[in-house]
């Protein structure tokens, strides 16, 4: 009887060791998910999600997967190591397969803490990048916008170029300063590595106010000291041909504040140049 219970307790403890080592593999993997650093923990996790399961539960190790590791490669090494630390014999066979539904619990604990965390620090760096001193760059804001959507020129950041492509047309024919709203969210969700703080320097570049509600929730930019003539080499093209692929975010509204808006070229013909411009991207794009 004292064998069994010894057994059994040295049973308990390899698979409480299998589980332990699978969670910390599983936000090892996340993690370098979230800092966009390679990882060939890619695999257990792909191999993983993949399992045949009959007759027991099994990684498909017959090449049947692509996205498994070559062998006679160090990432297989890797693989066969990672697969036999976490409960799995030579073969690819889960050795306690009746713990199945719990490793699948264990990654989705991992995948959501290791996000949330994720969030938190991402939602600090937004703070810091909006209470700091507002430093602008010696550039342009049209250089500031070119550049911009140069590096960010990806479907992660096209709502938000919609977004501020909209917000620049509205305040392009609007002689009041126009307010953009836009949720917190999708300044640290964007899966955009930096987004939360070159999105706030390239507003700070365009000469907007920005400012975070005590409720965090959203980010108000009221850009009201950019002069038309500049506000003309800011509808740039490329911030509407994102329309196919995501809708703007935020929301444009009109505040009781009058825009001072003065220019070199005389403002009757900035006026129209800009209004006319603001047409034919209102219609075409």
């Amino acid at each position: 009887m004292s064998l069994d219970i010894e057994n059994f307790h040295h049973i308990e403890d390899k698979r409480q060791l299998y589980q332990q080592t699978f969670d910390r593999l599983c936000r090892q993997y996340y993690e370098s998910c979230q800092s966009n650093t390679p990882s060939n923990l890619n695999y257990l996790l792909t191999a993983f999600d993949s399992c045949i399961k009959k007759d027991g539960i099994f990684l498909d190790l017959a090449g049947q997967n692509a996205n498994l590791p070559q062998p006679s490669t160090s990432d297989y090494s890797d693989f066969i190591d990672h697969y036999r630390s976490i409960g799995f014999d030579s073969q690819g066979r889960m050795i306690y397969p009746e713990d199945y539904s719990v490793y699948v619990q264990i990654k989705n604990t991992a995948r959501s803490d290791v996000h949330a965390s994720g969030q938190l620090q991402r939602l600090a760096l937004l703070d810091r990048a909006i209470t700091s001193s507002q430093i602008q760059t010696s550039i342009s804001p049209s250089e500031s916008l070119n550049q911009f959507i140069t590096i960010h020129k990806s479907l992660g950041s096209s709502g938000f170029l919609l977004g501020l492509g909209q917000f620049l047309l509205t305040q392009s024919y609007s002689d009041n300063v126009i307010e953009w709203t836009v949720d917190v969210a999708h300044f640290v969700e964007t899966g955009i590595i930096g987004f939360e703080e070159t999105s706030i320097q390239l507003l700070r570049d365009l000469q907007c106010t920005v400012k975070k509600e005590t409720t965090n929730v959203v980010i108000r930019i009221s850009l009201a000291k950019l002069q038309c003539t500049e506000l003309e080499l800011l509808l740039h093209p490329q911030l509407w041909t994102m329309k196919k692929h995501a809708r703007p975010v935020g929301k444009v509204v009109t505040l009781d504040e009058t825009r001072q808006c003065s220019n070199n070229y005389g403002g009757y013909l900035t006026w129209c140049s800009l209004s006319l411009k603001a047409f034919f991207i209102h219609v075409f794009y």
